[in-house]
């Protein structure tokens, strides 16, 4: 296996667990909180129990309709969802993890995406402080109004 990078990003919305995981893991609604244009098709199970298969297109840094086989790794409600995405042949995994805070839900999003070879993955670290983390804060900042708007 590649090299990996394992990044994760957090917010808290003042909502309970329960309210802010009917949305997460309804995948249907991720389009709301996309960086770009994000579709699914082909759902295997419209409840995205652990087993469930889409296929998602989005925003990729060489497409604007990038393919990703999709399978739930993990549907515990009220606590953890988490995805595993075929691009390309490589896997990338979101991990959402919601605990308590407050009268409010923590939400750690990890990212598990491999690292890019070459000269790409000795400038990576760079591009991904730079570009991609900004824009997936930005997508978790998105997640909490729309989760908090409901």
């Amino acid at each position: 296996m590649s090299d990996r990078i394992v990044e994760t990003f957090s917010v808290v919305i003042n909502k309970p667990a329960e309210a802010v995981f009917a949305v997460i893991s309804d995948v249907n609604n991720h389009a709301q909180w996309a960086n770009g244009a994000y579709r699914i098709e082909d759902v295997s199970d419209p409840n995205f129990a652990t087993g469930a298969t889409f296929t998602s297109y989005g925003v990729s840094r060489d497409s604007d309709n990038k393919r990703n086989d999709v399978t739930v790794m993990t549907n515990e409600p009220h606590s953890l969802f988490a995805l595993s995405s075929l691009e390309d042949g490589d896997e990338y995994i979101n991990t959402f993890s919601l605990t308590p805070e407050g009268e409010g839900t923590k939400v750690d999003k990890v990212i598990d995406m491999p690292k890019p070879g070459g000269p790409m993955g000795m400038m990576f670290a760079g591009i991904f402080k730079s570009v991609i983390a900004p824009r997936i804060a930005e997508g978790m900042d998105k997640m909490k109004e729309v989760v908090e708007a409901q």
